[in-house]
């Protein structure tokens, strides 16, 4: 089955009231988002499945790859299933896709969701998608967060005025997701909108403190230990303000990390004055058909190049400051193709 392009228009169909109108249609519903779930991507499917339980709708949750170590803290009781787990979802009416609307992050959900775009919701932040993907779309690209649109819907769909009126157990899922996406808030994507909302889900009860533990304060000893050996590969390209962190294959497993264990690796570099733009390249265990990718994460700083469009050049994408991507090329080759094309952005 081919797809539409993740460059082709990528905008919303429907209003966040149309979006939750739909959800309470839904019967039966089931909720994801994409592969390898950030914080961002857990808060957004929690909070809205828990205020659609509320409304009437029998919901069921699905992740699919790496789960953060946090996981079964955050989602309680929530009825959910793992894919990598070998179980399947339910029997759904309707699907809502969460803080993605890429095919390339939803592989593991093909067998589910393709070809029936008329039953699958998408609510994203980012610039770029497959609109194919579903019928109905919120789209926002100028989100801090999946979870500051999720908030919106899941007021309208519990019929309260204010976020600071949502139960505990869905701001707290909307915390977690606002403050991941927006490094606990020192991030640009930082407006009054998003400092309002945070305000807002403090007063319903959200522990801010202990999302900052759960999140931050809590690494195993191997992802300090893997940190260590990144950030000795650590490359600067003063000239033009890029540092790459390499993460090797082996090391992950010689250490006996994760490649979810990386996530972060960027911001020590991005610390540095001369940096305008960090970017961590991970070796991938080889896949199914015998291929060892790259993963690339980006992050850079106001004035520092657009890395959602370098992203775009490997078939990624994301946000001007924050994108991702995965390469086909060696570690080697990926970076000296990232410098190349920052080379050209700059000089034209």
């Amino acid at each position: 089955m081919s797809h539409a392009t993740e460059s082709a228009v990528y905008e919303s169909t429907v209003s966040p009231r149309e979006l939750a109108g739909w959800v309470r249609e839904a019967g039966r519903l089931l909720v994801i988002c994409h592969t390898r779930p950030d914080g961002d991507a857990v808060g957004s499917s929690l909070a809205i499945a828990r205020a659609a339980t509320m409304s009437g709708v029998q919901v069921q949750l699905a992740y699919a790859g790496e789960l953060p170590p946090w996981m079964d803290e955050i989602l309680g009781d929530a009825n959910w299933v793992h894919l990598d787990a070998g179980d399947p979802p339910a029997p759904f009416d309707k699907c809502l896709v969460c803080d993605t609307g890429a095919w390339s992050q939803l592989e593991p959900y093909k067998p589910w969701i393709a070809g029936k775009a008329d039953r699958v919701a998408v609510l994203d932040h980012h610039r770029s998608g497959s609109p194919d993907v579903a019928d109905v779309r919120v789209i926002d690209s100028d989100a801090a967060a999946a979870c500051e649109m999720a908030a919106e819907v899941c007021t309208l769909l519990l019929g309260i005025e204010s976020a600071s009126d949502l139960p505990v157990d869905i701001a707290e899922p909307l915390m977690l997701g606002l403050g991941t996406d927006t490094g606990w808030f020192r991030h640009p994507s930082v407006t009054p909108h998003v400092l309002r909302l945070a305000a807002d889900l403090v007063q319903a009860g959200a522990e801010h403190p202990r999302l900052v533990k759960m999140t931050m304060l809590s690494d195993p000893i191997q992802r300090l230990k893997l940190m260590s050996k990144a950030l000795g590969s650590l490359s600067l390209h003063e000239e033009q303000g890029v540092a790459v962190v390499k993460v090797h294959a082996q090391d992950i497993t010689s250490i006996g990390a994760s490649v979810g264990m990386t996530s972060g690796f960027a911001d020590p570099a991005l610390a540095v004055k001369s940096v305008n733009v960090a970017i961590v390249l991970v070796e991938l265990p080889p896949e199914g058909d015998g291929k060892q990718r790259v993963k690339i994460s980006m992050r850079s700083k106001v004035g520092g190049p657009d890395v959602a469009k370098l992203a775009g050049a490997f078939g990624g994408g994301g946000h001007i400051r924050a994108a991702g991507a995965r390469s086909e090329l060696s570690l080697d080759e990926t970076e000296k193709k990232l410098l190349e094309l920052i080379a050209e952005s700059e000089s034209s």
